[in-house]
């Protein structure tokens, strides 16, 4: 019997237990019956209600699996990224030694292309001025390098901050 069912059947007996009350004198007829009756309805209940806990238990268990599971591909992501960024740092290293920009094959070109970048190489040298912050940056208290690059350029001094120029690397 499903839980739906057990409930409507549930219903029906407090229907049924009210229509065999006498209203005058007050007393329950087939009184044995309908005791019978809840006896058995509490029974599938309490039968249903078993198989209601595991299936939540078993979810909760599939939930905290799945967690784990996303904890470590993540990981596995973040350790995939850190490789890949390495390999591309030596491989832009060995092409600035040999001196070259751009390497051909047959499956691509490698191609270093220079870029400039904000480096913040002490945070602890740099004041506290909300030029350094966009909006939501503020909250998060974390530097906006793209503003401090562009004060740079223009000409501001901010202790701990410096432009640096590198190559990065591009696949075609």
């Amino acid at each position: 019997m499903k839980l739906y069912e057990l409930s409507k059947e549930t219903r029906a007996l407090e229907e049924l237990f009210m229509m065999s009350i006498d209203e005058e004198t007050g007393e329950v007829f087939e009184g044995d019956i309908l005791a019978q009756l809840q006896i058995e309805l509490q029974t599938q209940l309490q039968k249903k209600s078993c198989g209601l806990i595991q299936f939540m238990k078993n979810t909760e268990l599939y939930v905290d699996a799945v967690d784990v599971e996303i904890k470590r591909l993540q990981n596995l992501k973040k350790r995939g990224s850190k490789n890949l960024d390495n390999f591309k740092s030596y491989v832009i290293r060995n092409m600035e030694i040999i001196g070259t920009k751009k390497i051909e094959t047959t499956l691509g070109n490698l191609v270093l292309r220079p870029s400039v970048a904000t480096e913040i190489f002490d945070n602890k040298l740099i004041p506290h001025d909300d030029r350094w912050y966009s909006t939501e940056e503020i909250i998060n208290e974390k530097f906006d390098k793209a503003i401090m690059k562009k004060l740079i350029q223009d000409g501001v001094e901010i202790p701990g901050v410096r432009i640096v120029e590198k190559n990065n690397l591009n696949i075609k």
